[in-house]
């Protein structure tokens, strides 16, 4: 089998607002290089390209678009393309802004968005043209106490997401963490280390303020390429729609120690598995796609006057209680429009050795854990932001605790916030938040499994 890597710079300009909260944060610097980079494998007639980029998320449109150019004008046959963002919240905007809360006011030079794609695609190019035989082996590490389920069980029966102002109020976590860290060492014939894919879950919003950066993904690569010259490092991040780096009885919230913590720890407890990883030929790449419908949220018409009411009220436009009235009604008018909405997933085997699902939206943990449990390959990732900008897939029982936590408190706060620390509820599973119903979850992960008995068929 054939192996390239590609990479190209895809830092906007400075001034270009920032995304990931709910005001409109414009860059002053940067920090470091936002990058696109990308893995080809090629195994006869099957081309399949895994391009992770410094990005909140990407467009289907983008998606389609750089699917095109790298047939037509690049003239690379990619037959599967797993576009992935890493979701950094140093980030641009990926696409013009929408009429969205936490998009109102932003920009983004009309110039980027033109040229994205073709910076993005120009990393499959490279990787195309640098191909070569070369070998793999797989691994897995395990990487604890940098990465909290951020939903948290409060004395009075609440689920609330980022609860610092009420930390002393938390009962339990209310749900799981994977902190496994996916391991693919790819080495030339004569041993060299050539490249890593990685696969950890863990909101990249480690550092905020208003300088761009690709967060702790990107020290990661810094750390890892310093030890190994000449080393490709590509992350790729999991399911972590629930996931961040917040213990709420931290005092630090966010810092560039920050970061450096969740880079050096994976890097301690990868080498020592890199190590001992042996590489040998692979002969089978196959991959397989299908575009399925996931169900637009229904807003009842109890919600749609509530929301109605809100409006009335003289409260700020950052008021928690505004944003979500304000958006409720935005989900409505949407859903008069389509009644579902077109995403693609997308899996992949390295013969029966490794699969490697990729899936739109932030993804909940279980979801990511139902799919490893159901999969059948020794090794199993799950990839989230994956072709399509989607916002969050909560889990079945996030929005039962949703449910719960309306009857206990029936009225969101009116604090002016500007972000989902101390938002006081589940944020994930508001209209703030969250276009999908609660079958959207189950789909997708039905959807996966069977795609990875599909490709298990086709492994000979």
């Amino acid at each position: 089998m054939k192996i390239g890597f590609g990479e190209t710079v895809i830092t906007p300009p400075v001034g270009s607002s920032l995304h990931g909260y709910f005001h409109d944060r414009r860059s002053t610097g940067i920090r470091d290089n936002l990058l696109a980079r990308a893995v080809l494998f090629q195994q006869a007639e099957t081309v399949v390209a895994l391009v992770a980029c410094d990005l909140i998320w990407v467009t289907a449109e983008t998606t389609e678009t750089i699917r095109k150019w790298l047939r037509q004008e690049l003239k690379v046959p990619v037959t599967h393309l797993l576009l992935h963002a890493t979701h950094t919240h140093t980030g641009p905007l990926t696409a013009p802004p929408t009429p969205a809360v936490y998009e109102r006011g932003f920009w983004v030079h009309p110039g980027y968005l033109k040229v994205l794609p073709a910076l993005i695609a120009g990393s499959v190019k490279i990787a195309w043209e640098t191909r070569e035989t070369m070998a793999l082996g797989i691994g897995q590490a395990k990487a604890s106490g940098i990465s909290f389920n951020r939903r948290y069980l409060l004395d009075d029966g609440r689920v609330v997401t980022n609860p610092r102002p009420d930390r002393q109020k938390i009962v339990r976590s209310a749900g799981p963490v994977d902190d496994t860290v996916g391991i693919i060492k790819i080495t030339s014939p004569d041993g060299k280390l050539k490249g890593l894919l990685l696969n950890f879950a863990c909101h990249p919003d480690t550092l905020g303020g208003t300088l761009i950066s690709a967060d702790w993904p990107g020290l990661v690569r810094k750390r890892l390429e310093s030890r190994f010259p000449g080393l490709q490092t590509i992350l790729f991040n999991g399911p972590s729609g629930d996931i961040n780096h917040l213990n709420p009885f931290d005092r630090e919230t966010r810092s560039p120690a920050v970061g450096e913590r969740i880079s050096q720890t994976i890097e301690e407890v990868v080498i020592p598995v890199l190590e001992r990883i042996e590489t040998h030929q692979i002969d089978q790449v196959q991959a397989v796609s299908q575009k399925i419908s996931l169900p637009y949220r229904m807003i009842t018409p109890e919600e749609q006057e509530q929301a109605r009411q809100c409006l009335r009220k003289r409260l700020p436009a950052d008021s928690l209680q505004k944003l979500i009235a304000t958006q409720t009604l935005q989900r409505c008018r949407e859903r008069a429009i389509r009644k579902s909405i077109p995403v693609e997933c997308l899996a992949l085997a390295l013969e029966k050795e490794v699969a490697i699902v990729g899936l739109p939206g932030e993804v909940f943990t279980q979801l990511g854990l139902d799919i490893k449990a159901g999969s059948g390959f020794p090794y199993t990732w799950v990839v989230q932001n994956c072709n399509t900008a989607l916002g969050y897939v909560p889990s079945p029982l996030a929005f039962q605790q949703h449910r719960q936590n309306q009857k206990i408190k029936p009225e969101y706060d009116t604090t002016s916030l500007t972000e989902a620390l101390g938002i006081n509820c589940s944020y994930e599973t508001t209209p703030l938040a969250c276009r999908v119903d609660e079958r959207a979850a189950q789909k997708l992960v039905d959807n996966s499994l069977q795609l990875l008995k599909k490709i298990s068929r086709l492994l000979t």
